[in-house]
């Protein structure tokens, strides 16, 4: 029997039984809820209603909401941003680290930097307004514009002139090796962006039944994961960016339909 115990039971049932009294006699807090619940009388102390489902829904989120992620959760909106941003960027710089695309000595220099600001700076837009707290709600407007913007340029980048040709690794992913390369690619894609969802759907207050907003999310998280793609694999055929890198994009995206239409 702990606090949280003896006020769900007072508010369910108006009494306490042997445990709670014995708590309360030696919590202070408890005593002073108890007097304040007894001193408000019948309203306080009513039992519910025969089919007060609110009650019940109301009590089964208090027992939800407990454990780490819920104390997350309870982060002021900066910190949980700053957390989703160190986490996000965790992923395609541990990539970056660890298997780095054969040709970065070849790849233009300003236009990888370019293509990282863009992606970043789209996804970090939507994410943000993702984590925004629920009593700030975005528009509608905000909201399209950082979904579309994302997804644009994620388009876009994928669409521009062949970087090079200067490294026999970039020349692949065409022909017989299209499908078997862009298969790979898309399920390394996703495996990076499938930890980035998790942390921002466990970080955002209403992450379990995000509504319309689940694409937000869903581009920021697939944005992670083509990052991190990007990083890993030097191939720069358009079929095979489009194929493979931006279907990332898809199960995810798929998840922020259902979520929509769940709620």
């Amino acid at each position: 029997m702990d606090c949280d115990d003896l006020q769900r039971q007072l508010l369910a049932t108006g009494g306490l039984d042997g445990a709670a009294r014995a708590h309360a006699d030696g919590c202070p807090q408890c005593q002073a809820y108890v007097a304040v619940m007894r001193a408000m009388g019948p309203v306080a102390s009513a039992p519910p209603a025969p089919d007060d489902g609110l009650r019940a829904a109301t009590l089964a989120a208090i027992d939800r909401d407990r454990g780490a992620i819920a104390r997350a959760r309870a982060w002021p909106t900066a910190t949980r941003t700053a957390v989703a941003a160190a986490a996000c960027l965790a992923v395609p710089l541990g990539v970056w680290l660890a298997m780095p695309r054969p040709d970065l000595a070849h790849y233009p220099k300003a236009r990888l930097l370019l293509e990282l600001l863009a992606s970043l700076v789209t996804a970090g837009a939507a994410i943000a307004i993702w984590l925004r707290p629920l009593h700030r709600p975005q528009s509608v407007g905000m909201r399209l514009s950082a979904i579309v913007g994302t997804i644009a340029a994620a388009a876009i980048l994928a669409s521009l002139p062949e970087a090079h040709h200067a490294h026999p690794s970039s020349l692949g992913g065409v022909g017989a090796q299209l499908l078997p390369k862009a298969f790979g690619c898309f399920v390394f894609g996703s495996s990076c962006a499938l930890p980035a969802w998790l942390g921002l759907r466990w970080l955002a207050r209403d992450g379990d039944r995000p509504g319309a907003r689940a694409t937000l999310a869903a581009v920021g998280a697939a944005v992670v994961g083509m990052v991190a793609v990007f990083l890993h694999c030097p191939i720069v055929a358009h079929a095979h960016l489009w194929l493979g890198h931006l279907t990332v994009m898809l199960p995810l995206l798929a998840w922020a339909w259902f979520a929509a239409r769940r709620r």
